[in-house]
């Protein structure tokens, strides 16, 4: 019995030593992209104003290159490339333990925030003007 409680006992230290461990902070998650994509362009716009530009410049050639590319004119192309684009850059961020707050991850994860608004924006183009209306609706009442 006392030899099973030992097991167990050295089981939960290394389970606990390992589990502390793990490395979360290095994902960039896009759940709930749009706050985020906020944060961080503020983050970015104050103490990083030259990533930001870069990061712009990038990512108005990518949707630049996809729009006039004949070979990305299907809808699902674009949506694959731009999948394709966000999953990438993860896997990047992830694999060089990229650390959190740093000026690279700063910039890498407002770049995907971006690209994963410019594919929901393909994706659900109607929606999102239906939105946009709204929030404009409220912000300004008496314009509409």
């Amino acid at each position: 019995m006392k030899k099973i409680i030992f097991v167990i006992w050295v089981l939960s230290i290394f389970a606990t030593s390992f589990a502390w461990n793990i490395d979360t902070c290095c994902i960039i998650n896009t759940i709930n992209y749009q706050s985020k994509l906020k944060t961080t362009q503020d983050i970015l716009s104050t103490k990083y104003p030259n990533l930001q530009k870069k990061v712009d410049n990038t990512i108005s050639e990518i949707v630049q290159i996809v729009d006039t590319n004949p070979n990305f004119k299907s809808y699902n192309k674009k949506l694959k490339i731009y999948s394709t684009i966000i999953n990438k850059v993860v896997d990047y961020v992830y694999n060089h333990n990229i650390e959190k707050w740093t000026p690279v991850y700063l910039m890498l994860s407002y770049f995907v925030y971006r690209i994963e608004d410019i594919y929901e924006w393909t994706k659900n183009a109607r929606k999102y003007i239906l939105e946009s209306t709204l929030e404009n609706i409220n912000k300004y009442p008496y314009t509409y």
